[in-house]
């Protein structure tokens, strides 16, 4: 793709200024101007922008809509509304009832509750951050108007002290409703204060405090959140989709921290359960979830979108002291909607399970997720094949490659495991190629010479199968583009104009290291080279077979020359995969948010549990029971966890492929490389286990039959039986000691698999 044909904006370089030159600035505190606008500045605003097939409804709360399960009521006075199912069985509240009596809400939540959105702004200055609620902003200062449209109705807030307009769309469909927030059609944005963030519809379907039920959140593998589980002195639950923003690096980071790989919630309230898909603007969302007694006495769940990026550094004042100044991006909003999907379900489908289903459905109806049909139970193995190292040369540290597995002897590896009875493989090739090995940028096929000659490549492909041995290849991390301005030009900034480094971090403090540093290049150079990458590999039979390493689990922003906020991202990267795909490439992909689950031939290195933070009670598989039959998932490497043996039953409990991560070389040639926390990777000492953990697998599936999971069940803590649509079970156990399950006994941390369901 020619990136000249890529469009973007340019960001505002008034807001782009180096720290250095604001040393002198004088930081002065706005002072934030409310006004008294009436309502006649109320209506010249919405006649500016016209929403109405008629004029705005009137009166208390009423039918609005619809269809053969359901019905949509709206109050034109304060704007909530109802769902109610036609059979008069059930009714879905945008807001609780007997909000007004909650005796925990305090200050701004007591209004919160009554409001449909919550809103963020900042002023010009960006020196003052607050917030406003519907109610309080608009509804209270006759703001809101309502309009009916087709299936629905449009609500316009007006805050009038914001003098910000949005408009909010409500539409009933055949499976419960959408809410859409039209981003393009909001007025006011940048005059006199700047939108930030909005939280859309944060009390939708809450649960008040003698409710039974939980809260599900996409945390790693996916959590659930018991509610009224008593933990609410443990804050809220905050799991930012896709992960955070790659270009902003927390001084801190632990491995525990798991991604949210898909854009989904729910809410199981007894027989009933509410289940949301962002669909739009998903990349600058963030699950947000509560349990009663801490902001109010309801357990609620919803989506914030954050419209604009913020950093900050500290100067020091003429007193000595340290003075943080924000620097925040300006560029108008090119996003035209924040979008939400709710599916209403009910009885046997109100689960986690019932909620998965849902969405392969839309995974399959609506973003062209098609089955792969590949027959399960292949072993993934990774082998990293060569790293950089630091070493002394004539009294020089001098960088060089240093081998760690050769084509000849991953094919030793290989034919040994197969002496083991083990035979179907998927083989990835990490740092197999110059431009992994010393993070160049990616734009055509290249192996390393190093590792072998293209006839021991063949026989690795002759052993292995040439459609399961796949190239690893990162196109987004470098760390350089040529001479240092051309890597300037081309590597992504932050918002104060600086490049986005990246580092490691130390395992064991989890600070960043301030050793190697790298940069991440632009979305719209990374896409560029990829393609062209592509281009290169499908002329060659075998190098079509693609291991794409980051994209598939890291967004970021970039505030270059080259703007791209982390939705741009996204889109960028999902245009790209869709053009690979459709010219014939075979992607194993490591991790998988959910823009690039469709273009996926394979998924690795899916997470079997989720970051484990105080407020979650239970960890589910939710991706693997989203993906289950339609496209092959393997875990992250057995060998490389903290617990291998509780690693390979996360596997049986999820149906997913077993992963180990190898080398051929001694272990201890990784010592001062960036590879030094894969120090269980020695295959010789794994073999025995990877053997034995094969066997078992195989009785597992034998029971299962390559039949689909048609249930994953919490029997007690610790332990889960999962249904097959074949009728086959399996009941695993985590606990210490042995347990009973319909009459069957299963050992301590480990499982039993039967033919037929109990």
């Amino acid at each position: 793709m020619n990136i000249a044909k890529r469009k973007y904006k340019s960001p505002n370089c008034a807001y782009r200024i180096l720290p250095t030159l604001l040393i002198l600035a004088v930081v002065v505190v706005s002072t934030i101007f409310t006004s008294g606008c009436g309502n006649k500045t109320v209506d010249k605003v919405l006649e500016q922008k016209p929403y109405e097939s008629g004029t705005p409804i009137t009166g208390t709360m009423q039918s609005i809509a619809k269809n053969s399960k359901y019905e949509l009521y709206v109050n034109p006075e304060n704007g909530e509304f109802e769902v109610r199912s036609t059979d008069g069985q059930k009714t879905w509240l945008s807001n609780p009832v007997g909000k007004e009596t909650d005796t925990v809400a305090k200050d701004i939540w007591k209004t919160n509750m009554s409001s449909q959105m919550i809103l963020d702004y900042t002023n010009k200055k960006v020196t003052t951050n607050a917030q406003a609620n519907t109610f309080a902003g608009s509804v209270k200062s006759n703001g809101l108007k309502i309009y009916p449209c087709e299936n629905g109705y449009i609500a316009v807030y007006y805050f009038t002290t914001e003098k910000i307009s949005i408009p909010m769309q409500v539409v009933l469909t055949a499976d419960g409703f959408d809410a859409v927030v039209l981003m393009d059609k909001i007025t006011g944005d940048g005059n006199p204060f700047y939108l930030t963030g909005i939280q859309l519809l944060p009390f939708l379907g809450a649960a008040n405090k003698d409710d039974k039920g939980y809260m599900l959140v996409p945390d790693g593998s996916g959590a659930l959140i018991n509610l009224n589980n008593g933990k609410y002195a443990a804050g809220s639950y905050m799991g930012q989709i896709y992960g955070a923003d790659a270009s902003f690096k927390p001084t801190t980071s632990f491995a525990n921290q798991k991604n949210s790989m898909l854009p989904v919630y729910g809410m199981k309230t007894g027989e009933n359960a509410l289940f949301a898909i962002i669909t739009q603007g998903e990349a600058l969302g963030t699950i947000n979830a509560n349990v009663s007694g801490g902001r109010t006495t309801y357990n609620f769940i919803y989506t914030s979108f954050q419209l604009r990026a913020k950093d900050s550094f500290f100067i020091a004042d003429r007193s000595g002291k340290n003075r943080e100044n924000i620097i925040m991006d300006k560029s108008p909003i090119s996003l035209k909607k924040l979008s939400i999907k709710y599916y209403l379900l009910e009885k046997d489908k109100a689960n986690y399970s019932g909620m998965a289903e849902k969405y392969t459905e839309y995974l399959t109806k609506e973003k062209g997720l098609k089955s792969k049909n590949i027959i399960t139970g292949g072993v993934y193995i990774d082998i990293y094949c060569g790293v950089l190292k630091t070493e002394p040369k004539l009294g020089f540290p001098v960088k060089s490659t240093k081998v760690l597995t050769s084509y000849k002897q991953a094919t030793e590896m290989i034919n040994h495991f197969k002496t083991l009875g083990i035979d179907n493989f998927v083989v990835r090739l990490r740092n197999a190629s110059d431009s992994d090995i010393n993070k160049k940028p990616v734009s055509k096929f290249n192996l390393n010479s190093k590792l072998g000659t293209k006839s021991e490549y063949q026989k690795l492909l002759d052993i292995v199968g040439k459609d399961r041995v796949y190239i690893s290849v990162d196109p987004i991390n470098v760390q350089s583009n040529g001479w240092v301005v051309k890597t300037l030009n081309t590597t992504t900034q932050t918002v104060m104009g600086i490049p986005a480094y990246q580092l490691q971090y130390d395992l064991a403090t989890g600070f960043k290291k301030s050793s190697d540093r790298w940069y991440l290049l632009s979305p719209l150079i990374a896409t560029s080279y990829f393609e062209k990458y592509v281009t290169s590999a499908l002329k060659s039979d075998f190098s079509k077979y693609i291991a794409l390493e980051e994209v598939p689990t890291k967004l970021y922003s970039d505030y270059s020359k080259n703007w791209a906020d982390v939705e741009s991202n996204k889109n960028y990267w999902t245009e790209s995969l869709k053009k690979a795909y459709d010219a014939g490439a075979s992607m194993l992909m490591d991790g998988g948010n959910a823009y690039s689950i469709p273009y996926a031939q394979r998924l690795t290195g899916i997470p079997s549990s989720s970051s484990g933070f105080v407020i979650i009670d239970s960890d589910v598989p939710f991706v693997q029971l989203a993906l289950n039959g339609m496209i092959e998932y393997a875990t992250e490497p057995v060998n490389l966890s903290s617990n291998p043996k509780r690693a390979f039953l996360k596997a049986i409990e999820s149906d997913s492929c077993l992963s180990y991560t190898f080398i051929y070389q001694d272990p201890v040639v990784l010592r001062n490389t960036e590879l030094s926390w894969i120090y269980g990777a020695d295959y010789r000492v794994w073999e025995a286990e990877v053997s034995q953990n094969n066997k078992r697998y195989n009785e597992f599936k034998k029971v299962t039959n390559n039949s689909t999971i048609s249930l994953h069940q919490q029997i007690e803590s610790g332990v889960v039986k999962v249904s097959y649509a074949n009728g086959g079970f399996v009941i695993v156990n985590y606990t210490d000691k042995p347990v009973m399950v319909d009459n069957i006994t299963v050992p301590s941390m480990d499982f039993v698999a039967l033919g037929k369901a109990g």
